[in-house]
């Protein structure tokens, strides 16, 4: 019997790891300005936090982001909504945590110019 429960203990133990180190992340190189100019979008997602950036590589430039997240809130089966968006010059960042609940979904939006043509919306989930 304790043989089971060190067993039973050690998968449990392996299972909450593996979790708690599962990573999402998506890259694209979502639009092609040409002359060089490129736009990058990723998506990154953790048991807790989630982060969307967006890149130009030229200045002149500017980006846009906004991601929101949706999840159950912990300890219960509530579902909450964090959300969160920034734009700049040339790369910026938008970052949400769920409290140490449990992601539903997330799902951010990226655009960018250059100046003088825009990507349009690039969308991304997790």
């Amino acid at each position: 019997m304790t043989k089971l429960k060190k067993t039973i203990a050690s998968l449990a133990a392996c299972a909450l790891m593996t979790s708690a180190l599962a990573l999402n992340v998506s890259a694209v190189e979502f639009y092609d300005f040409g002359n060089g100019v490129k736009a990058y979008a990723t998506l990154s997602v953790t048991s807790t936090s989630a982060t969307a950036t967006t890149s130009i590589n030229a200045t002149g430039g500017s980006v846009s982001v906004s991601i929101v997240g949706r999840y159950y809130a912990k300890g219960t089966t509530n579902v909450n909504t964090a959300s969160n968006g920034n734009g700049a010059q040339t790369g910026t960042q938008a970052s949400i945590t769920n409290g140490g609940g449990t992601w539903i979904s997330v799902n951010s939006t990226h655009s960018a110019t250059d100046g003088k043509i825009t990507s349009g919306n690039y969308p991304m989930s997790w």
